[in-house]
């Protein structure tokens, strides 16, 4: 793949990850109200800990969607691709 395709796909993956953790927080948070209304406080951590990596997810994607996170993955895509061109010529 060329530098600018990995560089989308790498985009997308991170909106992937924005939206995905986003989704299972709510799911999350909707377990979470329903563990309180039943009084289930194992159901509850698990809903706490769902929340918390979906949030952490989450927060990972948007990094790498900062103009910093963009930049880096695009200088590391430089990378390899001069990596494999000095691979094929040798």
């Amino acid at each position: 793949m060329n530098p600018i395709g990995s560089l989308f796909h790498d985009i997308g993956n991170a909106a992937k990850d924005v939206v995905g953790g986003a989704l299972h927080a709510v799911e999350g948070a909707g377990k979470l109200g329903e563990s309180l209304l039943t009084l289930n406080p194992q159901k509850a951590l698990e809903s706490v800990e769902q929340i918390a990596g979906s949030a952490a997810q989450a927060a990972g994607g948007a990094a790498t969607l900062t103009p910093e996170g963009l930049a880096a993955t695009t200088m590391m895509n430089g990378g390899v691709a001069a990596v494999q061109a000095l691979s094929t010529v040798a």
